[in-house]
């Protein structure tokens, strides 16, 4: 038997405190150990419901009594439509075709003559398509990410071609009349800004296109400079989106998700989903029971852990599984430094770089996983460590810096924990195997739910 906890914004919906109440009630008499599953922000209510459905006999097959919270974020919904949209305009593919041919020129420099002077452009066709495929291979992804940075003349070379851009300019125009377009609402009030003073209309509604175009350039270079590129290509479209488009690619869905993960423990326990449960446990005898999160519900996780620190008396303390954690350094960090006392066991499973790459999460407008885009694009700066990216794991210097001493924190902290990081692809003993290789596959993949079970019997 199994129980889903309802939530809308961090509160109860479609269920009570009472309904808690009397679920924890039947988890004492069961006699097995709590588990308490909060999914990701991929999920809406009826995958949400479907998940609890087939996840539910697991838990209770290795001794568990499930707990799910289903807060419905439909997030992967929305990133999915708005990528479509925007992949599909004319303007989106146009920019990034020329943004693409000027990188790609770049990265083919040799030190022959015009190095520094003049970028040798690649035939446009060849770049339309590159990123017009489908295929297994992240286009471009043959070339070096090391760049220098752009001259004078090279800068004034891509800010002429992209200003004479007829397509660019058409659609320019066609954006400041119409304002049909996913670009993001500040971006299109300075396009569409209305001419007082006789200028060419098309000329000054391309400039804000240009000057856009070439920051993009410009900050994929900087990125492949510092060794924080995600592939020329993904870089290329990432901070295409960030420029023109943030509002659209997601970035205030995925702070309102994020906020929900905080409001679900507010003060009202009556109210707050998460303080309710806490409060309910507080005055119940507990075996040490185990908290999965899956994507965003590791924040639900680190929420959870706070939360307990304040409500519940030491020694109640609890294991912890992540499953692709899309929480950041930061967040982790705290948790296991403020509340790690709370922390028996932990145990962390996300995929090895090479299968996080592989993992498209659409086609053909973004070529890396889910994390790789909530780093890229919809956190406050590109290349935002996060705990279920093995890029920020490795010991590479650009990581291992004082601008981010979280992650040695965290680091130190993980390696302290045997069996606390599995890799998958993993093949190892029982516990330790996962064969997942898309963001998805954590809660449905057999080996790592035999993994999962295997944790929640013997720990």
């Amino acid at each position: 038997m199994s129980y889903r906890v309802c939530v809308r914004n961090g509160r109860f919906d479609q269920g009570t405190r009472k309904d808690l109440s009397d679920a924890l009630d039947a988890w004492q008499d069961s006699g097995n150990r709590l588990v308490v599953h909060f999914h990701g922000g991929l999920v809406n209510r009826q995958t949400g419901l479907a998940m609890a459905e087939r996840l539910g006999p697991i838990y209770e097959n290795a001794g568990g009594y499930p707990l799910f919270f289903l807060w419905q974020s439909g997030f992967g919904e929305t990133i999915a439509h708005s990528l479509s949209a925007i992949g599909g305009e004319r303007i989106f593919k146009r920019l990034l075709a020329r943004i693409l041919q000027f990188l790609v020129g770049k990265a083919r420099e040799t030190s022959g003559s015009t190095r520094g002077i003049a970028v040798d452009l690649p035939d446009l066709q060849e770049v339309y398509q590159a990123v017009s495929s489908e295929g297994t291979e992240e286009p471009f992804s043959d070339l070096p990410e090391q760049a220098e940075l752009l001259s004078d003349s090279q800068q004034q070379q891509f800010l002429a071609m992209v200003r004479n851009d007829s397509v660019i300019q058409g659609e320019a125009d066609r954006i400041a009349k119409t304002k049909a377009t996913n670009i993001s609402p500040e971006v299109l009030s300075e396009i569409a800004g209305e001419v007082t003073d006789g200028r060419d209309r098309s000329l000054v509604t391309t400039a804000r296109l240009v000057k856009g175009a070439l920051a993009t350039v410009k900050r994929v270079v900087e990125r492949q400079r510092l060794g924080r590129s995600h592939g020329l290509y993904a870089t290329a479209v990432e901070e295409l989106l960030r420029e023109f488009y943030l509002a659209s690619a997601g970035r205030l869905v995925w702070q309102r998700m994020k906020q929900e993960t905080t409001d679900a423990f507010g003060g009202d326990g009556e109210r707050f989903a998460g303080t309710g449960l806490l409060e309910e446990l507080a005055a119940l005898e507990s075996s040490v029971p185990v908290l999965v999160g899956h994507s965003a519900g590791a924040l639900y996780v680190c929420n959870f852990l706070a939360k307990a620190d304040a409500l519940l008396p030491e020694g109640r303390d609890f294991d912890v599984v992540l499953l692709a954690p899309a929480c950041d350094f930061q967040t982790m960090e705290r948790a296991l430094t403020q509340h790690g006392h709370r922390l028996r066991h932990l145990r962390i499973f996300c995929m090895k770089d090479e299968v996080e790459r592989k993992d498209r999460l659409l086609l053909p407008v973004y070529p890396h996983s889910l994390l790789y885009f909530v780093s890229g694009v919809l956190e406050s700066r590109a290349d935002w460590p996060l705990l279920g990216m093995e890029r920020f794991h490795s010991n590479r210097e650009q990581f291992s810096s004082p601008e981010f001493p979280e992650i040695e924190s965290v680091r130190a902290e993980l390696e302290g924990r045997p069996d606390s990081t599995v890799w998958s692809v993993a093949n190892g003993r029982a516990g330790l195997t996962s064969e997942a290789v898309r963001h998805g596959d954590f809660d449905d993949d057999g080996a790592t739910l035999n993994s999962l079970a295997c944790f929640i019997s013997e720990t």
